[in-house]
């Protein structure tokens, strides 16, 4: 019988320490402060010409899913990444697959949510389900990359049932018709189409 109880109890210690151990785990994993690094920009985002002109690739496309977080890269703003899948519904510059993954400047560190921000504008997470233009650069490696909170617009249900009628869209095809290049070293995706 005593035999019994010291196992039954020795059990439930275990059950308990391994239920404050998860419970503990999810606590510190939420950040504990949010924290906005400045963005630094190479052209106006106001010149929409000039600004899609600096992007390999710009398209319409629906956030399928938060992939993950991706830690900063050494050397660079302390900004971490975080991965989207997303769904492309119309390309505007470039011929991108039907399905891209995207890596997009912000996300967690070291308990931390560290985002961009500009002066006028504080960066965030983008929402799954939702419809975005999105203005990427392509790295060495053929990733695509989102590097600031101007490169990415959201389109409202408006747009996106009339996607070829949509004002915004339209606006980044007239930017993609009279863009101005931006001089600077330029790679090819791996979801590009061949």
């Amino acid at each position: 019988m005593k035999k019994r109880i010291v196992i039954v109890s020795s059990i439930c210690v275990l059950f308990l320490l391994g239920a404050f151990l998860v419970y503990n785990r999810v606590n510190n994993d939420r950040p504990v402060i949010t924290e906005y690094v400045a963005a630094q920009l190479a052209v106006d985002p106001n010149n929409l010409e000039e600004f899609v002109g600096f992007y390999d690739y710009v398209c319409v496309g629906k956030v399928e899913k938060q992939i993950g977080n991706l830690p900063p890269v050494p050397g660079r703003s302390g900004v971490p990444y975080t991965e989207y899948q997303i769904k492309v519904l119309k390309n505007i510059k470039g011929s991108l697959a039907d399905d891209i993954i995207v890596k997009k400047a912000g996300g967690y560190v070291d308990n931390k949510l560290v985002f961009y921000e500009t002066l006028d504008k504080k960066d965030a997470f983008l929402s799954v389900g939702d419809v975005y233009i999105f203005c990427m650069l392509a790295q060495e490696n053929g990733d695509l990359f989102i590097d600031n909170p101007y490169a990415y617009e959201k389109l409202d249900a408006g747009d996106i049932k009339a996607l070829n009628e949509s004002k915004k869209v339209k606006k980044y095809e007239e930017a993609y018709k009279n863009e101005k290049v931006y001089e600077r070293e330029r790679f090819k995706s791996k979801y590009e189409k061949e």
